[in-house]
């Protein structure tokens, strides 16, 4: 609590406007809220309240970076994409299994049975047994890799994880460029 508001008079002495701001009344907000969470005689901090707004506060300020703001856009238009191909393979699974197939009984065992084919685990504890219902899993599965790639393509990038460009030697085109011009110079 004392760090959060030695932040905030840091930050209010930097930039006078800085309470006047999404981020400054957020700061101002973890404060207030859980300041009195300190004087009460017997709570302790891991009241769930001050957990909430110490993540808060962590959670501002990790998307203070640029680089976490693209990484977060990027998961969260993959994030929905995801989830609308989990939710209609699983419902289109639910249509072509539900007749046949007592293991898809009810909506929440399909979504339940998409979920874990998304993320490529695939308990095996329900199985589609029909071809329409095979092919709505191979989309989540094939969803699922995706997402995957998306992932591991995003963490690179946010830490910077790709090679580094080495140096390369001009082109043969730069080079007999620079030949023609060497030699008309001569």
């Amino acid at each position: 609590m004392a760090r959060v508001l030695v932040d905030l008079i840091v930050q209010r002495r930097i930039d006078h406007d800085y309470l006047h701001r999404r981020n400054g009344r957020i700061d101002l907000a973890i404060v207030l809220v859980t300041f009195p969470y300190y004087l009460i005689p017997g709570v302790t901090g891991s009241s769930a309240i001050l957990l909430l707004a110490r993540l808060a506060r962590v959670v501002r300020l990790l998307f203070a970076t640029a680089g976490l703001r693209r990484f977060a856009a990027r998961l969260w238009k993959v994030a929905i994409i995801a989830a609308v191909v989990v939710v209609l393979a699983s419902l289109g699974a639910y249509q072509a299994e539900h007749k046949t197939n007592p293991e898809f009984a009810t909506v929440g065992d399909v979504l339940w049975w998409g979920i874990v084919t998304l993320t490529t685990v695939g308990y095996g504890d329900i199985v589609p047994t029909t071809t329409a219902g095979r092919l709505c899993g191979i989309a989540i599965l094939f969803t699922g890799i995706a997402v995957l790639g998306v992932l591991a393509g995003s963490l690179a990038s946010l830490f910077n994880l790709e090679p580094a460009a080495e140096q390369q030697e001009p082109s043969t085109a730069s080079s007999a460029t620079a030949d023609r011009q060497g030699n008309g110079a001569r």
